[in-house]
């Protein structure tokens, strides 16, 4: 799945830089490349493929989530009547409401991370639109499996590579590694290890240092000057194609216009 998150980004950079010939056979050559390792297994062993589809399409909320942590804020876990559950109960006890929610979140988000790369004073780099994806699809999403970090990590030092922000994430996920394990270990003994409220703790460290992380990559993308990377290179060193690739004159057009209209009309001279 890692890859395909990078296909939405390339397209919209590829359409702001009028380079669409350039995505689309990125976007081929990836749906190639996947069909050509699935199909030979897909085929012949059709019930064990799909088992990744079935197991996340009926899995409820699973730990470390934000539904995970809503749950714990409801106050109402488990048992009783339809109406005594709260909201994220309820979503956890109706998973496909849950799944068109959590889909309906990360599609408006992208749509969000598009509007961005469109509207920005100057074109974004692959590196920064991948991880706003990512990170937004791990935020929104029911499932957040301990291996994802390893989806973030090397976005998340392309984007943005300054310590500060990345340590504390870093840091957050350590906690978290170890709360985890002992959450896990708790259920296996039925014993915990840890009370509930600090593995919540540990899954909202995490979930905020993401978000933060997302927040200051925005801020970066809608004030290019403080961008680190593009302080010692001239565009997008990770671009390809797009880097030192003008805006296409479509959107520069689109840019003029408005200006155009808020400039006041030339005063008209007075006739005798």
């Amino acid at each position: 799945m890692w890859p395909l998150f990078i296909l939405g980004p390339l397209l919209v950079l590829a359409l702001r830089a009028g380079r669409i010939r350039a995505g689309l056979t990125a976007v081929a050559t990836a749906v190639l490349a996947v069909v050509a390792v699935n199909l030979p297994v897909a085929l012949p062993y059709r019930d064990n493929w799909g088992r990744f589809f079935e197991l996340n399409t009926t899995r409820p909320i699973d730990w470390g989530t934000l539904w995970y942590i809503g749950r714990h804020l409801d106050g109402k876990v488990g048992t009783g009547s339809p109406g005594d559950l709260g909201p994220f109960e309820w979503l956890n006890v109706n998973i496909p409401a849950l799944n068109y929610l959590s889909y309906a979140l990360f599609g408006l988000a992208c749509l969000g991370v598009a509007g961005l790369a469109l509207l920005a004073p100057r074109r974004p780099r692959v590196a920064q639109l991948a991880f706003l994806v990512v990170a937004l699809f791990l935020i929104f999403s029911k499932v957040w499996s301990q291996q994802f970090v390893l989806w973030l990590l090397p976005l998340a030092v392309l984007a943005r590579p300054r310590w500060g922000a990345f340590l504390a994430w870093q840091i957050a996920e350590v906690c978290y590694f170890a709360a985890f394990y002992g959450e896990l270990l708790g259920a296996a003994t039925n014993r915990p290890v840890f009370p509930e409220g600090v593995f919540v703790l540990a899954a909202t460290l995490r979930l905020t240092t993401v978000a933060v992380l997302c927040v200051l990559v925005i801020r970066d993308i809608l004030h290019p000057e403080r961008d680190v990377v593009r302080a010692t290179y001239a565009d997008d060193p990770d671009g390809g194609v797009l880097d030192g690739a003008p805006d296409a004159p479509w959107l520069v057009g689109w840019r003029r216009r408005p200006a155009r209209s808020a400039e006041p009309a030339e005063p008209v001279a007075a006739t005798g």
